[in-house]
């Protein structure tokens, strides 16, 4: 670089350091940034950067442009163009001294931004994670991008247009074009261009931008090579524009190579989602082509399942290895159907009596003697699941395993399950959880997880035996419909009758929720008149509870206004709630420690209280909502009265009740109505026969609900024998 452009450079510097617009522009950011982040308040830092990427990023794009154009085009208003052209300068010096004069505006925006990070966790008091380096180096790059991605557009529209008022309203739609492209050109191509990049891939506490690193990566490389691209063209196009007579071969041959630098960059970047994609629409292809139809648990010729043995092995990358071992019972002969992933390889199955088998898709074929009516086989199969769906404008994965852990649903049958099912309905643009439930009833599990000792594993199933060396194993077990799986870098906190495991950060203050949530057990002990199990809470990355859990509008405690709750039975035996929820409940528990007020209590036990009714209501299929069962539903509906009752009194019992009545006197469906009966036959037995006689009813369900399903007509037999006050068990087989 000659001297004539230095002193360019560092004239445009200081131009840029008075220039109010600049400071302006930054405080305009800054500030959406700070209300975005008070907006969501008190999640944790990791999942704070990533709300508002939306509204921050384009906004600081647009302001850079603004800037900058005026910037590269001040010569016209501080006249001092002239006085380079008599030095003389040449044209390339005047365009890159100016270029080269935005490093002030880069270092402005680029500090400005970096600050926030150590801000905002001096300001929430939470613990530098893994999670929290790889939100923070997210960041600050989708700033240094974003802020390069606009220098280059202005510099290029110096070159390319003379009028200044064109520059700047080519700029604006310019800005407006990329954040819309991916509404405009799909979700794949629009947002190789789009400047965000985080809000765009499931993001959380637990696991950082895993598994979408590599696209990550690639986007980044994608907007740093436009960037360049910009520039270089600019020059050469600016130097075509004041000396058309001037030949620009190495200018030319510059362009060319930034141009096929970030077509490269973007080939991988489309490539990546091409497999990613090709994998969901396999997925949903097989699916379609299933034999069993939408709501059948198993087709035809689908075996009984007696048991399950289960290990699972992780080295701590992508792969896993599973041997399984199934009891299996037939009615009749032919090849016995078994629906297992197909992202897993079979690597040897093996049984008394099999005589061949084969993996096709998602389904398993076994070859038995005809004779044999109970079998046991054992199955041993390695992979690396990954299967996400598109929610625009999120890229959401609901069963994936990788360097930093995973999660192993039971909806993706990672062990063989009975019969041919499909997984996934809908397209793949719109793809959808089969909900159906997992087995026809509960039996017996028992999983042993080998893995590094450094990750914390979370089951739906009870810990029975822990090795003093982790790596040895972990063994599970219990009667479920299913078993899911949580791997990561996770802290456990335990205090009372509460445990939580999560992610550092988040479950950092969790302690908090300890007597809130000892007082919700102990209420539903006095409810039911039984002992009630104290599950774990497991937190889920936020992503993961868009794709599990089922949201219902219920009567608010205290305004008699609908609100939403969350059923997200996941986890089966264990509460699961979001990393937000959480941190949220945990800072309501707070404030209620301090205030005694009965709301932040109602609050911070909100969610806890959702995933509590659905362990006591949700049974026998644990990864079934209860909201499923009409029965069930009434019965939660009257316990949550009850617990309004007990924190808020009953004042606010009788608004919730009052809307409650309301709402049952709306046109509904069938089933609908047979949960407003049982809600009303519950409340007027209540008035009736006094509390005692509402425990005997609940607590005879609570009982049955263990071993089977409670129709209405064994409900009414449990009324008419607490009206009656006699001892009264129902026979589940009756």
């Amino acid at each position: 670089m000659d001297a004539k452009q230095a002193e360019i450079a560092r004239r445009e510097r200081s131009l840029y350091v008075r220039n109010f617009t600049l400071w302006l522009g930054l405080l305009i950011v800054l500030g959406i940034t700070l209300a975005v982040l008070a907006a969501h308040y008190p999640e944790p830092v990791e999942l704070l950067f990533t709300h508002g990427e939306y509204v921050t990023v384009p906004v600081l794009l647009l302001i850079t442009v603004l800037v900058t154009t005026t910037a590269l085009s001040r010569e016209t208003s501080e006249g001092f163009e002239g006085v380079f052209h008599a030095l003389p300068v040449r044209n390339t010096a005047l365009y890159w001294g100016k270029v080269r004069g935005t490093s002030v505006l880069i270092a402005v925006f680029l500090i400005a931004f970096a600050l926030m990070v150590p801000g905002a966790w001096i300001v929430s008091g939470a613990g530098w994670t893994g999670a929290a380096g790889s939100a923070a180096l997210m960041h600050v790059a989708q700033v240094v991008s974003s802020i390069l991605l606009a220098v280059g557009i202005a510099a290029f529209l110096r070159g390319a247009v003379p009028d200044f008022r064109v520059r700047v309203a080519l700029g604006v739609a310019v800005v407006v074009a990329l954040v819309l492209s991916p509404r405009f050109v799909g979700l794949r191509w629009g947002s190789i261009i789009a400047p965000f990049v985080a809000g765009m891939y499931g993001h959380s506490a637990l696991f950082g931008l895993f598994p979408w690193t590599a696209a990550v990566a690639w986007k980044l490389l994608v907007q740093l090579g436009l960037s360049f691209t910009l520039l270089a063209l600019g020059s050469l196009l600016y130097e075509r524009r004041r000396d058309p007579a001037q030949r620009t071969p190495r200018r030319f041959v510059v362009v060319v190579l930034c141009i096929s630098t970030t077509v490269l960059f973007a080939s991988c970047y489309l490539g990546y989602w091409h497999d990613i994609e090709g994998a969901l629409a396999r997925q949903v292809a097989l699916d379609a082509q299933s034999h069993a139809p939408v709501g059948v648990v198993a087709s035809e010729g689908s075996p009984e399942v007696s048991h399950y043995d289960l290990l699972v092995e992780w080295s701590g990358g992508h792969d896993l290895r599973v041997v399984a071992t199934v009891g299996l019972h037939r009615a009749r002969g032919g090849p016995i159907p078994l629906t297992l992933h197909h992202q897993w390889e079979v690597v040897s199955l093996s049984g008394e009596g099999v005589s061949a088998w084969r993996h096709e898709g998602n389904t398993l074929w076994i070859e038995a003697q005809e004779d044999l009516a109970d079998l046991d086989i054992t199955v041993e199969y390695v992979g690396s699941p990954l299967i996400w769906y598109r929610s625009v404008p999120y890229m959401i994965t609901i069963h994936f395993m990788g360097g930093e852990g995973g999660l192993l649903s039971p909806l993706m049958a990672w062990y063989p399950l009975p019969g041919e099912r499909p997984l996934l309905l809908g397209t793949p643009s719109q793809p959808q959880l089969n909900r159906e439930p997992l087995l026809e009833s509960p039996v017996p599990f028992r999983l042993e997880w080998r893995g590094p000792g450094e990750f914390t594993l979370a089951s739906s199933l009870t810990l029975v035996q822990e090795q003093q060396e982790p790596a040895k194993g972990r063994v599970y077990a219990g009667v479920a419909d299913g078993v899911a799986l949580l791997v990561g870098r996770m802290d456990r906190v335990a205090e009372a009758r509460l445990t939580v495991v999560g992610a550092p950060s988040v479950v950092h203050g969790a302690a908090a929720l300890a007597e809130p949530y000892t007082a919700l057990v102990t209420f539903y002990e006095e409810l039911l008149g039984r002992t009630v199990p104290s599950p774990s809470v497991v937190t889920v990355p936020n992503w993961i509870g868009r794709s599990y859990g089922t949201y219902r509008l219920v009567v608010g405690p205290v305004t008699g206004e609908s609100s939403l709750t969350l059923n997200m039975p996941l986890f089966g035996s264990q509460i699961a709630i979001t990393e937000s929820d959480l941190v949220h409940a945990a800072q309501q528990a707070r404030a209620w420690d301090g205030t005694r007020d009965g709301e932040r209590f109602m609050a911070a036990t909100e969610r806890l209280h959702d995933g509590l009714r659905q362990l006591i209501w949700g049974r026998p299929y644990g990864h079934r909502p209860f909201t499923e069962s009409p029965v069930a539903r009434g019965l939660a509906e009257f316990s949550r009265l009850a617990w309004i009752r007990f924190v808020l009194g009953d004042d606010a019992y009788e608004l919730a009740l009052s809307a409650a009545e309301r709402e049952m006197d709306r046109p509904k469906m069938a089933s609908a109505r047979v949960s407003d009966q049982v809600l009303r036959a519950l409340v007027d037995l209540e008035g009736s026969h006094g509390p005692e006689a509402v425990r005997q009813v609940l607590g005879l369900a609570y009982d049955h609900m263990s071993r089977s399903e409670l129709d209405f007509v064994h409900f009414e037999q449990l009324l008419a024998a607490a009206m009656m006050d006699e001892p009264f068990a129902l026979d589940p087989t009756s």
